[in-house]
């Protein structure tokens, strides 16, 4: 079952987010199993947003924790932070993009 994966992932890594992971899971178990999950989705609960979200950004917070930052690599961060910045000021000050970038948010909200 998926919680295997997760365990076996888990044992690879050490610290106190795994810790977090580890409890996190535990808790998880019952609702992993098929039957649960089946019900669970025919009922309207959004596994994506309630489990799948919190679980990917816990998992990227320990991979991200074990990769040393260089100064380069948060300079490169950085450079495209302020890339993006650029770009949405751009999209402000055009109106044609400005609607285009707001129908393609609401497209996304609806969608979750």
């Amino acid at each position: 079952s998926m919680s295997i994966y997760i365990e076996q992932f888990l044992d690879s890594i050490e610290g106190e987010e795994t810790i977090k992971a580890r409890q996190a899971l535990e808790i998880l178990k019952p609702l992993l199993s098929k039957e649960t999950f089946n019900i669970l989705q025919l009922l309207g609960f959004n596994f994506k947003r309630a489990i799948g979200e919190p679980l990917t950004q816990l998992l990227n917070a320990i991979i991200t924790s074990k990769i040393p930052v260089t100064a380069e690599k948060q300079m490169e961060y950085q450079m495209l932070v302020e890339q993006r910045n650029i770009e949405y000021f751009k999209i402000i000050q055009d109106e044609e993009a400005s609607q285009r970038l707001l129908k393609l948010t609401e497209k996304t909200v609806k969608n979750d």
